[in-house]
This record gives structure tokens, sequence and C-alpha cells, in this order.
């Protein structure tokens, strides 16, 4: 009878791991090794991506594509494709979408698992080396935790070995739950190297780039705006903000009309506070689409720590004037109200950014405060409590103050 058991053990466990072998070897059919030239076609960069479509949709980490003049990818099965353009972009995280150049081939693909992950939850990763090896890693989720910057980050434990950027990580289903950025964190951070984004964050690249920078054109001006333009990218990602404003500078000289420049450079501006220099660049923005409201947002927000109330008050509502779910700007709004004194309107403005986005944990702490100001003492702790759970963590000192618990989150 053991050795029957033992038996019927024995054929489970192989089931499991060559089930499991078998979704490492289909799986790694459609993530890629990225080689990035220069202008004297050296290589200058490498890492990893992967198709989330049979047409040759791809995604990776935009920091890999820095100076990049021409990009290549290379299949386990030691195909070469060029990349065709650069269709989408998320500034806070890094993700990059784009496309290759594909004579109608069905290529393989990998399926996204849209829910959130879950700590303790076993992941396996499927990285590509340079020499075109796969190499699988497999580990836990060892935490989740929320940013408004760029939803879930999610840290995989894997007794410290190193994974590369760009690369998708796995749940026991063997659906992409998330995808490893190196740069995600404080770049001083030693435990950054294991940190990834939600999958759910590829969403956010779908028509975030109005004009798709192409690959495919030989003029030197042209290749020249894309170097400057990605180089700018990676250094705003490295939080070099003087040597992106250098870049983005000159992308916009060698080619005026393209929108995303005068938008990273109005971020640039932001970050390292020329609020005039800003507020001109997101005007011009708005030269190439007037109804794009989160120019309209960042305008009023340049002008909100400029201390200029009533411009903000404006800007931020015509930005909800083109966006009724624009939540930062309802936000910002609520913010503003506060500092002119309306303390009851403006709680009335965070009440709508909270609606649109339940878990927008920055409304709760404003909200929290705003109603502190009105005495109204349980609603406050309750808002600074939900800002808490959301991972705004400087809620903490008057949620502990005013609440009376020494507790930390």
């Amino acid at each position: 009878m053991k050795r029957k058991i033992f038996f019927i053990s024995f054929i489970i466990v192989f089931t499991i791991i060559n089930s499991f072998a078998q979704d490492v070897k289909n799986n790694s059919k459609a993530i890629f090794h990225v080689i990035v030239y220069n202008l004297n076609d050296s290589i200058i960069n490498q890492g990893t991506g992967f198709f989330i479509d049979s047409i040759g949709t791809a995604i990776s980490d935009i920091n890999i594509f820095g100076n990049a003049i021409k990009v290549e990818i290379q299949t386990i099965n030691s195909k070469k494709y060029k990349v065709k353009q650069i269709t989408g972009y998320d500034e806070e995280t890094g993700l990059v979408k784009f496309s290759i150049n594909n004579k109608n081939e069905k290529l393989d693909y990998l399926i996204p698992e849209y829910k959130k992950p879950k700590e303790g939850e076993n992941v396996s990763i499927i990285d590509i080396t340079e020499n075109i090896k796969v190499k699988n890693i497999t580990g836990a989720i060892k935490s989740v935790k929320y940013f408004i910057k760029y939803g879930n980050a999610i840290q995989i434990s894997t007794n410290k070995e190193k994974i590369n950027t760009g690369v998708p990580v796995f749940n026991e289903d063997g659906k992409v739950i998330a995808i490893v950025i190196n740069n995600l964190l404080n770049k001083d951070n030693e435990d950054n190297i294991n940190f990834g984004v939600d999958i759910n964050r590829i969403k956010e690249l779908d028509n975030s780039l109005k004009n798709p920078f192409s690959f495919d054109n030989d003029k030197e001006m042209k290749l020249n705006f894309y170097d400057y333009y990605l180089k700018a990218i990676a250094l705003m990602q490295q939080r070099e903000w003087e040597k992106a404003l250098v870049s983005i500078n000159k992308s916009i000289e060698l080619n005026y009309e393209n929108p995303a420049a005068h938008t990273r450079r109005g971020e640039i501006n932001m970050t390292i506070r020329n609020h005039k220099e800003s507020i001109i660049d997101y005007t011009n923005v708005l030269r190439f689409d007037q109804k794009d409201d989160n120019a309209f947002y960042n305008i009023a927000l340049n002008y909100f720590r400029m201390n200029m109330f009533n411009e903000t008050f404006d800007y931020c509502a015509r930005a909800i004037e083109y966006n009724s779910k624009n939540k930062e700007a309802f936000c910002l709004k609520g913010e503003t109200l506060f500092e002119l004194g309306n303390l009851a309107e403006a709680v009335s403005e965070f009440t709508k950014a909270i609606k649109i986005d339940p878990e927008y944990g920055y409304a709760y702490y404003q909200r929290g405060v705003c109603r502190a100001f009105i005495s109204k003492k349980e609603d406050a702790c309750e808002d600074l409590k939900n800002a808490l759970k959301y991972n705004i963590i400087e809620a903490n000192d008057m949620y502990k103050q005013m609440c009376g618990e020494d507790k930390d989150y």
C-alpha cells in the first residue's frame, strides 16, 4: 500500500514538474533579448522584453533604449527583428511599448493576468541571456505596496539572484502578473534589483504617445531627435534632471513639432522648480491638442507651487471640463480651496476625487487634514487611516497624534 501511495505521489510530482517545464519552454518563445546600437552601429545596451500579441507588439524598459539609433530583438529561436516604432511610454515606471518589423509572421506571445499580485504568491521569472539562453528563476512575492505614481509595486524574493530589467514575472498558471523594472524605486536602494510593477500598468501605455517614434527614418536629423529624446527619458528615470533638460532641449531644437518632448520638458522644469518655463512648455503642448486635460492640470500644478491660487483654480476647472475623471485635478482643486480658506468646498472636491478612485490615498490624506481643521475628528481619523492603507506615509504622524494610536503603518 505504501509503495502504491509513493508511486502515485511520484506521478503527481513528475506531472507538476513536467507541466512547469512545458510552461517555461512555451513562454520563453515569447521573450526576447534587446540589442541597442548607436550611430556607429556599436552595441551600447542590452536587455529583455516580451510580446503581448501575435503581430509583434512588445513590452520592455525604456532605460534599455537610451541613446538608441537602431534597436533589434533576438528570440530564443535566434530570429532577429528590427524595432519599428515606440508606440507607448509610461514616464513613472519606465515601461515602454513598441512594434517590430514583422512580415505577417504569427508570433508567440504572453497572456497577462490582470489581477492584483498577492504577498506570498509563488512566481517564476524567465530571462533570455546575452548568449540567447533561457534562464529560469523561481521565487515568491515578498511584498506588494501601492504607490500613487505607479500603482502596485512588488518585491520578489529570489535568494538575492539578480533579475534583469524588462523581464516578465509569471504566476503558477503561467500568466504574466508583473514586469521587473530595476530603476523603479530610488536607485540607491540595494533591494531595487528585485522590484517590478503590476502588469495592469501596461494599460497606461495605450494612446500614451500621440506621435509614435519611428526607427525607420534614415535622416540624420530625425535619428538625432530620437537619440536625444530617449536619452532624456533615461536620464529622467535616473533623476538626473539637469542633464535630462539639456537632452530634451536638443531634441526639441531638432524637432519642435513633437508634443511629447514639450511634455517631458515641462515635467523636468517643474521638478527643478522652473515653474514659469514649465507653464510655457505645457502651453506649447496645448497648441497640439487644445483639450489636453493633463496639460491644463500641470499648468495648474505649477501655479499652485507658485502660490498663485486663483490661476490654479481656473486651470483645474479647465482640466475637469475636458476630462471629468481627472482625479488629480479635483484633488488639486481641493488643495487650492483649502489654501483659500474654503474648507467645506475643499472637502467636497476631495470627495469627488475619491469617488473617481476609491483607492486614491492622497485624496484621503488631504480630506483628513481638511476635516481636522473643521473639528470633524472621527471623520478625519477615518480618512487618515485610509490614507495609510494606501501607503501615504505623511499621514502617519498626524494619525498617531490626533487619533491616539502608536502603531506604525
